[in-house]
């Protein structure tokens, strides 16, 4: 028997068997003009309830309240999602054979997600592999997420970092990993400090400003570490984050790790890489195509720790319910294009944690040359 997900009042609920549609229906928890659609098919797909199901014969016999399971229920009313994970959809594939990498690490988050009032939230999920050719991961992320009430007002901080080590057997995943704790340690008492209640503009500067300091602060420990330890001389680290408030989202990156950004079918990618070939596509020098194979893509101008200068990039989006955020290290972009990311992304909402899982095995089935890992987060 099948599985569908349906909407309701302005939810996206589900996904309950064909029996559960119409015990659904007879309790008018449907309706005939609310959209429907198959496990594993996108909402493009949806079709109106009325279509599949007879209403008038169900109106005429509904099934005794106590068939009804304590779930539904709590799905009809629409106090809290639905606590079990769902089945995966379809395109949601595990590596087999003698190619597959070890599981990744992949925070499930639950896909029914109820309303918010107010800025729009996040939900997030996180994957990442050493790839099919490297021996280790030099890749680290990070999630930290705020969320407090004040009166009746509900308010989240996120931070979500992806960092890219560099340097190989000069630690290039020790100076990843010191990103990532710099970070932490740099910006947990800045979004500490937004519960006394700044307000959106001042709390907007404070972020900007925060997040800076936290990138030099980096740029000074991972340098300071590769000139006092001989096994960690020339390493460094690409990094890319974003710090997400009730409803914006700042932006900062050094290197080629990437973030995008997409609503509805446009996908932007918010980010410029800090590398050499991106310089010649800009000046007109090669093509983005030939930048994607020339033999110096992987060369950046700048980069956590190599430098005696850092000049991260910063940016503003103003976020709104059904848009997706990115974070990624550049193993993604070198076997994952733009169209794929794109279709993908769509098909997978609203569950972060599967986006984020099926991103990496496509960077894997492409090649996996690269360690790859992704942070996603829906907005909702």
């Amino acid at each position: 028997m099948g599985r569908w997900y349906y909407t309701h009042q302005g939810q996206t609920l589900g996904p309950v068997s064909e029996q559960e549609l119409r015990q659904l229906a007879a309790r008018r928890a449907l309706l005939p003009e609310d959209l429907i659609w198959a496990e594993g098919e996108s909402h493009d797909q949806a079709l109106e309830a009325q279509a599949a199901l007879d209403f008038a014969s169900l109106a005429a016999s509904p099934p005794p309240p106590a068939a009804v399971p304590d779930w539904l229920a709590d799905i009809a009313r629409a106090e809290r999602p639905v606590a079990r994970a769902p089945a995966a959809p379809d395109w949601v594939k595990t590596p087999t054979g003698p190619q597959a990498e070890e599981p990744m690490a992949v925070e499930v988050v639950p896909p029914l997600l109820p309303p918010s009032l107010g800025p729009c939230r996040v939900s997030v999920g996180c994957a990442t592999s050493r790839g099919r050719v490297r021996k280790r991961n030099e890749d680290h992320f990070l999630v930290q997420q705020f969320i407090w009430s004040a009166e009746e007002d509900i308010h989240e901080a996120t931070l979500l970092v992806v960092a890219d080590g560099m340097g190989g057997h000069q630690a290039g995943d020790r100076a990843s990993g010191l990103v990532i704790g710099t970070l932490a340690g740099q910006l947990a008492p800045v979004f500490a400090g937004l519960l006394r209640g700044p307000s959106r503009e001042n709390g907007a500067a404070i972020l900007i400003r925060a997040v800076g300091e936290a990138l030099q602060e980096c740029h000074r420990v991972v340098a300071q570490v590769a000139a006092s330890d001989a096994a960690c001389q020339g390493m460094g680290s690409t990094v890319a984050l974003i710090v997400l408030w009730d409803g914006q989202a700042f932006v900062s990156h050094v290197g080629d790790c990437r973030v995008y950004h997409q609503r509805g079918d446009r996908l932007t990618q918010v980010t410029r890489d800090h590398s050499i070939v991106a310089r010649m596509v800009e000046r007109g020098q090669l093509t983005p195509e030939e930048a994607a194979t020339h033999s110096a893509r992987n060369e950046v101008t700048q980069a956590i720790g190599t430098q005696s200068r850092l000049e991260p990039s910063q940016h503003t989006l103003t976020l709104e319910r059904g848009d997706w955020l990115l974070v990624a290290c550049d193993g993604l972009s070198a076997h994952v294009g733009a169209d794929t990311l794109r279709t993908v992304a769509r098909q997978a909402a609203p569950s972060a944690a599967h986006l984020a899982k099926r991103l990496v095995e496509l960077a894997n089935e492409g090649g996996g040359t690269d360690n790859c890992t992704v942070v996603a987060a829906w907005c909702y």
